[in-house]
């Protein structure tokens, strides 16, 4: 545990492990104001589309706080090559099933989902969360859509990057470019 304040709140938590303050990412999900999109909303889930979609669970948005603190704690940080942005992904926040799979043209879902992903999550107002099946995302990263974050960019610095830029909580203004890991991210559940 390579352990750093936060130069927001000024908690401490593992800067080996998250390019961001776990409390402080979780509380800038909960304030983003579409932090649920339509398509992914269970309370529109009786709408048929055309095309697949995934909703949460009502369960999580029941708990939503509770879940993303969890999230933030948790999970992982990705590069999504084909959207070009940040996503954060955790395989079953607080134990839970995370959203269900709806195929197009149902409004009736089909398949449990175990992934959480936030895409946009280094975003205050653009983050938006929905589930998603963690083998694909397990095929993707083996492919490169997704690539995990790296490491500060600071000469001896063991901290995860904030997503964004090469530097960390402790090095903001480290020089370079986001290092991108060429590694497969920790085995679900952990």
């Amino acid at each position: 545990m390579r352990e750093i304040a936060c130069p927001e709140c000024r908690a401490p938590y593992d800067g080996g492990r998250h390019g961001w303050c776990p409390d402080c990412l979780a509380a800038r999900w909960l304030a983003t104001p579409e932090l649920i999109r339509p398509k992914h909303d269970p309370r529109v889930a009786a709408e048929a589309r055309d095309r697949y979609r995934s909703i949460v669970t009502p369960s999580l948005l029941d708990d939503l706080a509770a879940v993303l603190a969890d999230a933030a704690e948790r999970g992982w940080w990705f590069w999504d090559r084909d959207y070009e942005m940040w996503v954060h992904v955790t395989d079953r926040p607080l134990g839970r099933t995370p959203g269900v799979g709806i195929p197009a043209g149902s409004r009736e879902p089909d398949h449990a989902l175990a992934g959480l992903f936030i895409a946009e999550a280094d975003s205050a107002s653009q983050a938006h969360l929905f589930a998603a099946d963690l083998e694909r995302h397990a095929a993707q990263v083996k492919v490169g859509v997704f690539t995990p974050l790296g490491a500060c960019s600071s000469a001896g610095c063991r901290n995860l990057a904030r997503p964004g830029g090469p530097g960390c909580a402790e090095h903001p203004d480290a020089p370079g470019e986001t290092i991108l890991q060429n590694v497969e991210p920790p085995a679900r559940g952990r």
